[in-house]
């Protein structure tokens, strides 16, 4: 197009003066519409590369949560912008996956009992520390919790952090900073029906039985329900938190909820929502 208005241009003899304005102005919107595509066409890359890299970061996050939590074994602390848990001792940093602790000819990673103590008789406050892997949080035998972990979101920083507590030291020294530009991130806990902690306490945002409220009877155990749910059917004390032991015992399945403004716009450029059940929660509520 361009082409053709200057050839034509240059062919006349003569050009007169309302001539070369009609040319000159079909010459700028020729141009104006070029630029405006290639800086759609510019802005439309740089979205599409600033959503893949955010995805990219974010998964990365997930899969370090999710590692972690799919082997908790109990909830020690829960909000909706940070969860604290227990894990075995083959978390720790110092576990020897191919030795023998206790000396009995099973390597670790083979042995239920790693420190030999299942057979011993403690009072129920030290219940803890004894027994098989799955219910002794102290396989070292130094009378601390072997494994503790914390994911958490610093909401200023719009960052998410993972610490860990290990042999019952306190929280900080082991913080790994595993996303930034992090402008959302929720946890939600819920039970579930078919356990037994769960079976009757899905009585709705109430927690009462026979009121037909939002929630009651469908077949989803929320936190609310957790919380709210009296003795002698559930444990709540309905302070709107998930905050004691026997309350965070109801809890079957984590779901986590990330959102990246990689370009800190105000816009979200990725964002995913996905449910973690570690199957040992239940196994050791059970054992």
């Amino acid at each position: 197009m361009l082409s053709i208005i200057y050839n034509k241009l240059i062919s006349k003899k003569a050009t007169t003066l309302t001539e070369l304005i009609i040319y000159s102005a079909i010459l700028g919107i020729v141009v104006m519409a070029v630029i405006m595509f290639f800086t759609r066409s510019n802005i439309s890359i740089q979205k599409s590369q600033l959503k893949v890299e955010a995805q990219e970061d974010v998964r990365v996050v997930l899969i370090e949560m999710e590692m972690d939590l799919g082997e908790a074994n109990q909830i020690i602390a829960s909000s909706s912008t940070a969860i604290d848990f227990i894990c075995d001792y083959n978390k720790h940093p110092n576990y020897n996956f191919w030795g023998d602790t206790d000396s009995d000819g099973i390597i670790n990673i083979q042995d239920p009992d790693d420190d030999n103590d299942a057979s011993l008789i403690q009072p129920p406050t030290a219940q803890w520390k004894v027994g098989y892997d799955l219910n002794d949080d102290d396989d070292d035998d130094d009378n601390q919790i072997d494994v503790k972990i914390r994911f958490y979101w610093d909401s200023s920083a719009k960052k998410i952090y993972k610490d860990a507590a290990y042999n019952g030291e306190a929280w900080g020294n082991h913080i790994d900073m595993l996303g930034e530009h992090i402008s959302s991130f929720t946890v939600t806990y819920y039970g579930a029906k078919r356990n037994d902690l769960g079976k009757y306490i899905d009585l709705g945002n109430d927690g009462v039985s026979g009121t037909s409220d939002v929630g009651e009877n469908d077949g989803i155990i929320s936190a609310t329900e957790i919380d709210m749910v009296q003795t002698p059917t559930g444990h709540g004390n309905r302070n709107g938190r998930i905050d004691t032991n026997i309350e965070m015992k109801y809890i079957n399945s984590i779901e986590i909820y990330i959102e990246m403004d990689k370009n800190e716009d105000g816009i979200s450029d990725y964002n995913i929502r996905t449910e973690i059940t570690p199957q040992l929660l239940t196994l050791k509520n059970k054992s």
